[in-house]
């Protein structure tokens, strides 16, 4: 069934800012521009049952939510985000030292009262999302954590138990169930700062970006066993528009409008592609391609 060029395409809103290179610009102007868009934003509140649960999401834009509300990255500074990241991927109790050097080694908080107005402000932004008496941070003999008395959240922490489900789950169709949900609370990269430690540095954006670039590949290579295309396009486009701007994401969207037979779009598009890549990506994309369109051919005949 040959599907229409115009046709409705659903992808999930991203809260990161879109590309904005000419493959992308070319892309959107292509298939997004005069469609309806349906926005698929994972809903965080699903995961909070009580009073004291609170969803912290990094991926992408901060946000803090409770079952009273949400705070956003409107309300919370670069200081604030980086000592909630820092917090958050701590199994420990920091100190006010630590803080200095972790955060902001060049700049503020570069005393004890500077930490100590920082946990002050970043209190003072998240405590109208909690009951009377709890702080999001709390105090210890031995430094500062995010509170043992409220049950923490991350979006990270879902990611991290969806993958590991997917990776003992061994049947296919579950295992893009859970491929699906940790591809959802992917929002964007975990943001950086360039002036931080590397405990809440580059390396945990870059783990986390690698893992999501794996299970898309995962997710498209699944889908595609399944002759579920449309869902192939629809998780590749999103990784693109998200910044995913990888070779291996231009195969999938290009072999999923290839298989929906929608050939003009698929050279059009990866077109675009080639002339946006650097020469040795672009090589090994157009070989990927050729040797699936080779095995199809075989196959056909």
């Amino acid at each position: 069934m040959v599907q229409k060029e115009n046709a409705t395409v659903n992808y999930r809103e991203t809260d990161g800012a879109p590309p904005s290179d000419h493959t992308n610009d070319f892309y959107r102007k292509r298939f997004y521009d005069g469609i309806k868009c349906i926005h698929d934003r994972p809903c965080y509140r699903d995961y909070l049952k009580t009073e004291q649960d609170v969803f912290i999401k990094l991926f992408g834009k901060i946000r803090i939510e409770t079952l009273k509300g949400a705070v956003t990255s409107e309300h919370i500074n670069r200081a604030r985000y980086d000592l909630i990241k820092f917090l958050a991927f701590s199994d420990n109790p920091v100190s006010s030292a630590e803080i200095m050097n972790q955060i902001n080694p060049n700049g503020s908080p570069r005393n004890l009262n500077d930490v100590r107005q920082l946990i002050y402000r970043t209190r003072q932004a998240t405590d109208h999302l909690l009951s009377k008496g709890f702080h999001l941070i709390e105090t210890t003999q031995t430094g500062y954590r995010l509170s043992a008395y409220l049950n923490i959240i991350t979006d990270f922490s879902c990611f991290d138990e969806y993958c590991g489900n997917a990776l003992d789950e061994s049947d296919p169709i579950k295992k893009a169930e859970y491929l699906q949900k940790a591809i959802d609370l992917y929002r964007g990269d975990i943001q950086e700062s360039n002036d931080c430690g590397d405990k809440i540095g580059s390396a945990i954006t870059s783990k986390y970006n690698r893992i999501f670039q794996n299970i898309i590949e995962e997710y498209c290579q699944i889908q595609y066993s399944l002759k579920n295309y449309d869902m192939i396009h629809q998780a590749a486009t999103d990784a693109l528009y998200r910044g995913l701007n990888d070779p291996d994401i231009h195969y999938w969207i290009f072999m999923s409008l290839f298989a929906l037979n929608r050939t003009v779009s698929a050279e059009k598009y990866i077109e675009a592609v080639y002339h946006d890549l650097d020469r040795q990506s672009a090589e090994l994309l157009k070989k990927r391609i050729s040797e699936s369109l080779n095995s199809i051919i075989n196959n056909d005949v």
